[in-house]
Parts: C-alpha cells; sequence; structure tokens
C-alpha cells in the first residue's frame, strides 16, 4: 500500500518539504480545503472529510469541484461518531442516520464503520465524546481511518494543535458563517476540541502501528496489552533489531534504527552501503510530520530528507470555487429572510420611514407579500371546502 499525506488546514499547510515524503503518495483532505487559492498539494485527492451538519452542502459543493475539473476526488468521508449524529447545539438540525444516508448518498463512507475496526480508537474516541465532552479533531478522524484502510507510512501537515490560530488560506464565508457562526471569528478556537486530547491520539496511533511492526517482525508482540485506549501507558518498546544494510532506488535505511520508540523515530541513511542488485525495501510503521513550523513537531518526528521531489504547487483557475454552495431554492429563502430581518429592525427604529418604503418598493419585498397572501388565502379556501364538505355528509 502507498504512503498517506494527512493534510489539516492549518498554516503549515503552506509549510509543505515534499523531499520528506514519497513522490507517489495518497493524499487525504478535510472540510473547506477548496478555499485554498492554489494546489497545495495538488489536484489528485483520494479521500475527503467532512462534517456531518453541513452535510447535504459540503456533498453538493465537491460534486462540483469533481464536474468544474478542479479536483479529482476519489472517496467522500463523513466524520460520524456514531450511527446516530444529533446536533445537541442546534435543535432545529436533522438527525443523520448513517444507515438511511447509505440509500441517499451511497458514495459516501462513514467514519463510525472505520473506527469500529479497531477497538482502541473506538473505546478513545466515544470516552473522550461523551465522558469528557471533547473528541479528537477531524486531522486525527483521517489518521485513525488511515490506519483502518491499512495504511502504515502516514505523513502529516497542516494539524497544528492549536499552536496556530490562523489557517492556511482564507477561511472567512458568508454563507459558512450562517452553519457554523465560529467561522466569523478566524482566531477563535473550536470548544469540542482539545491539545490535550489530539495529542492522547496522536500516541494511541502510534503505539497502535508499532504493535503491528512488532507483529509484522514475529515478535513477541502478544505481550503489548499495555495498549491503552485513553492514552495514558508508559509504553516505551525500543526493541533492537539486527542491523541490516540494504539499498534501494529512493533511499538507504538502516533498520537498527528505524521506527524505535511510538513508531515515530527517524530513518538513518547510510552513506557507504553496498550496491545490491536484489532491492528491498521495508515496509514503514510510523507517523510524521512534513512541516517545519507545525507544533505537532512536538510529539512527531520531522521526517527526514530522503526523496527526489519535483513538485511544484500550481495556481487554481480563475473564477474557482472558494465558499460552500448550497441549493438555489435555500438561497431564495435565505434572502427573503434577510429581507425580512432588515424590514423589522427598520419598523422598530426612529424615522425608518424613508427605508421602510424602499424596502417595500424591493423585488423580494414583494415576493414575500405576494407568497404570504396567496399562501394565506389558499388555505381559507381549502378550509371552506373541508366544512361543506363535511356538512353535506
Amino acid at each position: 500500500m502507498k504512503a498517506v499525506l494527512i493534510a489539516g488546514n492549518g498554516e503549515s499547510l503552506k509549510d509543505i518539504d515534499f523531499k520528506r515524503m514519497p513522490k507517489d503518495i495518497d493524499v487525504f483532505r478535510v472540510n473547506q480545503f477548496y478555499f485554498e487559492d492554489s494546489y497545495l498539494t495538488g489536484k489528485k485527492i483520494k479521500a475527503v472529510f467532512f462534517n456531518p451538519t453541513i452535510l447535504k452542502e459540503q456533498f453538493l459543493t465537491m460534486k462540483t469541484l469533481v464536474l468544474k475539473g478542479e479536483y479529482e476526488i476519489e472517496n467522500y468521508y463523513c466524520t460520524l461518531l456514531n450511527s446516530l449524529y444529533i446536533e445537541g447545539l442546534n435543535p432545529d438540525a436533522p438527525k443523520i442516520d448513517v444507515y438511511a444516508l447509505k440509500k441517499i448518498f451511497p458514495e459516501i463512507r462513514h467514519y463510525y464503520e472505520y473506527l469500529e475496526k479497531i477497538e482502541e480508537f473506538n473505546y478513545f474516541v466515544n470516552f473522550s465524546n461523551y465522558c469528557q465532552d471533547t473528541r479528537p479533531t477531524s486531522g486525527i478522524a483521517m489518521i485513525f481511518t488511515a490506519i483502518a484502510l491499512g495504511y502504515t507510512e502516514i505523513y502529516v501537515a497542516g494539524i497544528d494543535l492549536y499552536g496556530g490560530t490562523k489557517y492556511a488560506f482564507n477561511y472567512s464565508s458568508s454563507k459558512l458563517a450562517k452553519f457554523y457562526p465560529r467561522f466569523s471569528y478566524i482566531d477563535q478556537t473550536d470548544p469540542n476540541h482539545s491539545k490535550d486530547i489530539d495529542l492522547k491520539a496522536l500516541r494511541l496511533a502510534s503505539r497502535y502501528l508499532e504493535s503491528k511492526r512488532l507483529k509484522s517482525q514475529n515478535n513477541l508482540a502478544d505481550n503489548l496489552n499495555c495498549i491503552d485506549a485513553y492514552g495514558e501507558t508508559s509504553f516505551d518498546p525500543k526493541a533492537k533489531v539486527a542491523s541490516v544494510k540494504l539499498d534501494s532506488m529512493e533511499s538507504r535505511f538502516n533498520l537498527a534504527n528505524l521506527l524505535s520508540f511510538n513508531a515515530i523515530s527517524s530513518f538513518s541513511p547510510l552513506k557507504s552501503a553496498p550496491k545490491l542488485k536484489t532491492i528491498f525495501k521495508p515496509k514503514v510503521f510510523g507517523i510524521y510530520s512534513v512541516s517545519k513550523s507545525s507544533a505537532i513537531n512536538e510529539i512527531l518526528p520531522l521526517a527526514p530528507l530522503r526523496f527526489k521531489h519535483d513538485f511544484k504547487i500550481a495556481p487554481k483557475p480563475e473564477g474557482y470555487i472558494k465558499d460552500i454552495l448550497t441549493s438555489a431554492k435555500k438561497d431564495e429563502l435565505e434572502a427573503i429572510d434577510e429581507y425580512t430581518s432588515r424590514l423589522k429592525k427598520l419598523m422598530e427604529s426612529k424615522g425608518a420611514h424613508k427605508e421602510v418604503a424602499i424596502l417595500k418598493s424591493s423585488l423580494w419585498y414583494q415576493l414575500y407579500i405576494s407568497t404570504y397572501v396567496f399562501s394565506k388565502a389558499l388555505y381559507a379556501l381549502v378550509k371552506k371546502l373541508l366544512s361543506k364538505k363535511s356538512s353535506l355528509k
């Protein structure tokens, strides 16, 4: 399986050193990544993850991005934590049932299904969500899903653990702010997430990969029962592996120094390894940072410079999509609501008669009044007909 780049939307996304990861790599993106004004990780995307609260709008936007040729997206994931999503802060938001959504949006995969595959991850996420009122960020959700899918070589960028409050691109959006008011305040962090939870999740993911590495080497992995779902154990496997000199077309590795503590130690290149006709490339198990400026480097190692890479950031086309898309009907209703709200405020203010006259002459006001009068008259007519029908009986 290929390596994977987990790309968040933090400021360090602009600081990716592509020489620290393989050229042929899968890319995971998240939420409003399309706000970027250039292709920071390229056009090809293996998987996109988005929030369940605005699922319909996000899916509409994703499909439009593909149809316009702005991105090539292979898979879609919704970051559901369980089989039924309920927005506690917004009682008017619809309940989202995984099984119903499979019928409506068969293309969308669900984070919950992959979370269930690894018990340690499932316990950790549900415990933090239901008992501590916090949950890992979407960046961690991408890492957990990648591991559940079988990826073992994982590179991370744009996940800054609240070390920086800015995004890699302009994240303000009038439409998005209506769904998520917190996006109106770019420097505010989400109270549903915390740095501590993400750090524990990263330690847990690293330990899980380390256990997989040891199992692949036929070591005593059965003794690794100390992998704690809550990230609190002092798991410290410093297994010494016999040094093996080898050579590949990409780089040379010393297995004695490969992935020791928490599956995140750096590679050690060999300068004088003999050229071998038989090429053997070891399977890599670990999570690495590829951005020098990211705060995630306090827990993840910076991947070494070991690849030749000619990636160049390309500009996006003129008129590219840089806001979440909604249906035309929803836009009309929002416009009517906006005019109604303005009218109410003006009516309450002093000397507003001139403003009211202008507003009443507008097309939206006329449409609003016509719709209201028509629906009221129709209701009265239907009620009258029904009453006559019942009296005839």
